[in-house]
């Protein structure tokens, strides 16, 4: 199994998300006939290296968000909380007899390293990959070395 900067155990919620979660002010943000605030979730959390935050990457992975409800799904999950509740999931993981590659970002905002370091603790045997300068998404920012690191699990 290989896992790239997993959700799943206690994290705080950046400063955006708390202010999203407030009664329409996620709706109001979000429903803003502009990207800025898209952007800047992208930039501030996700993406380590901003010259990689292109007008095609942007598209890419925000094109889901023209579907109609998406935000408000969107927020539905934000505000539940969900994300950071999954430890009784993690430790059945640990249980089973499988193989794990984690790979984590080292600038990683959204799910900071440290999370890295506790899930590896609690799935034994797993192995822990870090990639310098790159973000919560390192299978993009080091695509090449995210590759390399993937072939190499599953080849084993």
């Amino acid at each position: 199994m290989l896992l790239v900067a997993p959700s799943g155990l206690p994290n705080p919620l950046p400063l955006t998300g708390q202010v999203f979660k407030l009664p329409r002010t996620g709706e109001f943000f979000l429903g803003l006939n502009n990207n800025a605030i898209r952007r800047k979730n992208l930039r501030d959390l996700w993406i380590h290296n901003a010259e990689l935050l292109t007008e095609k990457y942007f598209e890419n992975v925000t094109r889901f968000h023209k579907i109609n409800h998406t935000t408000e799904v969107l927020l539905t999950i934000l505000r539940k909380e969900f994300f950071d509740k999954l430890r009784d999931e993690i430790d059945c993981l640990a249980q089973m007899e499988v193989p794990v590659l984690l790979v984590w970002g080292r600038e990683d905002k959204a799910i900071p390293l440290h999370c890295g370091h506790q899930m590896h603790r609690i799935l034994k045997g797993s192995r822990l990959e870090v990639i310098d300068n790159a973000g919560h998404v390192p299978n993009f920012e080091g695509a090449e070395e995210f590759n390399r690191l993937a072939v190499v699990f599953l080849r084993e």
